[in-house]
C-alpha cells in the first residue's frame, strides 16, 4: 500500500474528528466527497484501486460511532426490518455473495464488459465472465454506501433537532467550495499552471482535464473529468436550489444554487445537462403542484412558477440576438448531444447496455455479481450485476426512503424536501449514464439522516405516555 500525502492530511483531519461533535463530521465527508480525483492511498494488493479521501473519513466515523454503545445501537437500529436500511442490507449482503459466488457459477457462461479498461486503455473488451478485482473493489464501495447510511443516521440521532439543518449548511459550504475549484481549474489551465494541482490529481483514473469541447474548456474542478464536475454541481444545485424554493437560509440557499448552475453549465456534460433538464422539469411540476391542488407555496417558490419560463425565454431571445454567443451555444449543443450521440462512444455505450440485459437473461436473472460488467445506466447495472432479487430488494430501499412520511415540523420538512430532491437528481444521473450500482456517499449521507428524523417521529408516537425517549450521552 502507497500513502498519498493527501491521505496524510486526510488522516490527520480524521482524528481530529475523534474529539469533535458529529456536526463535524458531517462537514469533513462533504467537503472531502470533492476529492475525486484523489488518492489518499493506491491499495497496490488490489490491482492498484485508490482509496478515496471521503472513504478514510468514513472509516473515522465509523471508529467514532462504534467507541459509544448508545450510538451504535441507534445505528444498527435502522437496519430493522421493515425499514429502508433492512433492505438495503438484504441488497448489500445479496451483492457481497454474488460478487464471490455468481462470478464463478456462470463463469466463462456469459461475456461481460469489463469494468476495467484493458490492453492499451482505449476501450472497454468484450471478455468471458471470470472473478477480477473489480468484484472486490465495486462490493467494498457498495459495503461503504451501506456503512455511511449506519453511520449519519447514528450522527443524525445524536444532532437531535440540529441534523438536518447541519446537514443543509454543509451541503452550501460545499457548494461554494466546488465553484472555487472549478475557478482554479480553468485559472490554471489558461496559466499552464495545471501542474499545481497535481497533488489533488493522484488517483489511478485516466484524468480527462485538459479537454475542449466546442472550443471551450471542459471544467472538472476536483475531479477526474467534467461529468463527473458536472454530476457534483448537479447534486448541489438541486439541494440548494430546493432550500431556496423553501425559503431556508434563502439569500445564501440562492447565492450557491447559482454558482452551482453555473458550474453545471461550464462543465459541458452531457450527463448534466439532461439531468438539469429533468430535475428543473420536475422541480417546477412539483412547486406548480403545490400551488394548484394544496395552494401551499412559498414565496420563492411562486416567483419560480410564475417568472420561471420568461427567465428560460428571455435567454433564448438574448443569446439568439448575440450571433457569437448562439453559435457558441449551437456548438456545445451539437458535441454534447447530437455527435455525441451518434459517435463512436455513443454506440459503445449501448452496446454496454444490450450486453447487460444478455447478462441477466444468460445467468437466469441471478446477475454476473457487482464489478463484473460496465453498463451505461444505473438500472441496467442494478439488473446485470444483482439480478431479479437483488434488483427487488434495492428498489425497495430506495421507494420506502423516497416515500417516507415527512416530520411534522414545516422547516424540517424543507429541509427533508432538499435531502429527497438532491437523491432524485443522483437517480437521474445514474440512470443516464452511471456503469455502476453504487448511487454515491453522498446520497446514502442524505438517505441516512432524513430517514433518522423521519423514523425518530415514528418512533416518538409510538411512545407511551409519560414515558420519555432515552438521550444519548456525548462522547
Amino acid at each position: 500500500m502507497q500513502i498519498e500525502l493527501i491521505g496524510v492530511i486526510a488522516f490527520v483531519v480524521g482524528l481530529i474528528s475523534l474529539g469533535r461533535g458529529p456536526g463535524f463530521s458531517v462537514y469533513m465527508i462533504f467537503l472531502s466527497t470533492l476529492l475525486g480525483a484523489s488518492a489518499a492511498a493506491i491499495l497496490t494488493f488490489l490491482g492498484g484501486a485508490s482509496l478515496q479521501p471521503a472513504h478514510l473519513m468514513l472509516l473515522f466515523v465509523l471508529l467514532k460511532i462504534g467507541s459509544n454503545p448508545y450510538r451504535l445501537a441507534d445505528g444498527l437500529s435502522s437496519l430493522s426490518f421493515p425499514r429502508p436500511g433492512f433492505w438495503l442490507l438484504i441488497t448489500v449482503l445479496y451483492s457481497l455473495v454474488g460478487a464471490v459466488l455468481l462470478t464463478r457459477l456462470f463463469a466463462g457462461s456469459t461475456n461481460v464488459y469489463a469494468i476495467a479498461r484493458l490492453g492499451d486503455g482505449v476501450r472497454i473488451a468484450l471478455v468471458p465472465l471470470v472473478p477480477t478485482t473489480g468484484n472486490i473493489t465495486q462490493s467494498l464501495y457498495f459495503a461503504s454506501d451501506l456503512l455511511t447510511y449506519v453511520a449519519f443516521y447514528a450522527c443524525s440521532r445524536e444532532l437531535g433537532s440540529r441534523n438536518l439543518e447541519v446537514l443543509c449548511s454543509a451541503v452550501v459550504v460545499c457548494a461554494f467550495a466546488n465553484f472555487a475549484f472549478g475557478l482554479i481549474d480553468v485559472a490554471t489551465y489558461l496559466t499552464g499552471t495545471g501542474e499545481l494541482l497535481s497533488f489533488l490529481r493522484n488517483a489511478g483514473y485516466t484524468m480527462l482535464v485538459e479537454v475542449e469541447m466546442a472550443g471551450f474548456k471542459r471544467v472538472v474542478g476536483s475531479f477526474s473529468e467534467a461529468s463527473t464536475y458536472g454530476s457534483a454541481s448537479l447534486f448541489f444545485f438541486t439541494f440548494t436550489g430546493r432550500l431556496w424554493l423553501e425559503g431556508v437560509f434563502p439569500r445564501r440557499a440562492g447565492i450557491a444554487a447559482a454558482v452551482s448552475l453555473i458550474a453545471v453549465i461550464a462543465s459541458t456534460s452531457t450527463t448534466a445537462y439532461a439531468g438539469l433538464a429533468i430535475v428543473v422539469a420536475f422541480e417546477y411540476l412539483t412547486c406548480l403542484y403545490m400551488l394548484v391542488i394544496h395552494r401551499n407555496s412559498t414565496r420563492n417558490a411562486t416567483i419560480f412558477i410564475f417568472l420561471g419560463p420568461f427567465v428560460v425565454v428571455f435567454i433564448v431571445m438574448f443569446a439568439a440576438l448575440q450571433e457569437a454567443v448562439w453559435t457558441a451555444g449551437q456548438n456545445i449543443y451539437q458535441a454534447a448531444f447530437s455527435e455525441k450521440l451518434s459517435s463512436d462512444s455513443g454506440v459503445e455505450r449501448s452496446s454496454w447496455n444490450y450486453q447487460g440485459l444478455q447478462n441477466l437473461f444468460e445467468t437466469h436473472g441471478l446477475g454476473v455479481g457487482v464489478g463484473s460488467t460496465r453498463t451505461s445506466s444505473w438500472p441496467l447495472a442494478v439488473l446485470a450485476s444483482l439480478g431479479v432479487i437483488g434488483t427487488i430488494t434495492y428498489l425497495a430501499f430506495v421507494l420506502l426512503f423516497f416515500f417516507a412520511r415527512p416530520a411534522s415540523d414545516g422547516r424540517t420538512k424543507s429541509f427533508q424536501k432538499a435531502t429527497r430532491s438532491a437523491c432524485i437528481s443522483q437517480v437521474v444521473l445514474s440512470s443516464i449514464g452511471s456503469p455502476f450500482v453504487d448511487l454515491g456517499l453522498l446520497f446514502f449521507i442524505c438517505a441516512g439522516m432524513s430517514m433518522a428524523v423521519s423514523e425518530s417521529e415514528q418512533s416518538a408516537s409510538t411512545v407511551p405516555a409519560g414515558i420519555k425517549p432515552r438521550r444519548v450521552p456525548a462522547t
